[in-house]
């Protein structure tokens, strides 16, 4: 148990290290976006160009991860929340990319998407994170609320995976796999803000952007300063 908490906390520092990136700054406006086909949770072909029109809050990330993942999305489904007493959440789509398109089908982004776990036994959770498979286990078992309905999970070929993720400058790698199979995946962990015109509005890192409060109100901000200037 004691080599697997190791493993595990050397991965969470990678992870950290990762969300400190700074690949995407360039010395003008970063070349984010592109075009894209993958499928979503309910099996439903999607390009890029469903999105064009609405503002779209993307984040890439997988169901396996066993803390950072879950944790971005909750923000996320409290910013959508927050949007949505604002009335400015008909505006947003939100989209979940995996960046492990072995593992994570659209029935497995389906069933993922379906929990959420409240928080009430986080410390049972730490423990289980040192044990092999435990976490999605438990949080299937007892999580008793919902990501937001407005994420959307997609997924597809690795090639087409391949093509998102380097349209939008995601890195990701592998580890090695272990007896069971099993493996984590390093990333580059940013929640991208996308125009109705598919450009790049802001990109937020997980490390600098840690309160839902904070990232609702920068997009607040956006949409309502574009609906002035329409």
């Amino acid at each position: 148990m004691a080599a697997g908490c190791l493993l595990f906390y050397e991965r969470k520092l990678q992870q950290e290290r990762l969300s400190k990136k700074t690949d995407i700054k360039t010395s003008g406006k970063p070349d984010i976006g592109g075009a894209f086909q993958l499928v979503d949770h309910h099996g439903n072909r999607r390009t890029d160009k469903d999105f064009q029109g609405h503002w779209f809050l993307v984040y890439f990330g997988y169901t396996f991860c066993p803390d950072v993942c879950p944790e971005e999305l909750e923000k996320i489904s409290a910013v959508l929340n927050i949007l949505e007493t604002m009335k400015l959440d008909c505006y947003l789509e939100c989209g979940f990319i995996t960046v492990d398109p072995e593992r994570d089908t659209p029935d497995v982004m389906q069933k993922y998407l379906k929990v959420f776990c409240n928080g009430c036994i986080t410390m049972v959770l730490e423990w289980l994170k040192c044990v092999r498979g435990s976490v999605l286990w438990l949080r299937k078992l007892m999580c008793s609320r919902d990501f937001h309905p407005r994420i959307l999970g997609l997924t597809g070929t690795q090639g087409q995976v391949d093509v998102v993720t380097k349209a939008y400058r995601i890195y990701h790698s592998k580890s090695a796999r272990d007896e069971d199979n099993d493996y984590l995946v390093d990333h580059t962990m940013y929640t991208y803000l996308m125009g109705p015109d598919g450009e790049l509005v802001q990109y937020y890192s997980s490390s600098d952007w840690k309160s839902a409060d904070e990232l609702a109100k920068n997009i607040s901000t956006h949409i309502t300063s574009y609906q002035n200037k329409s």
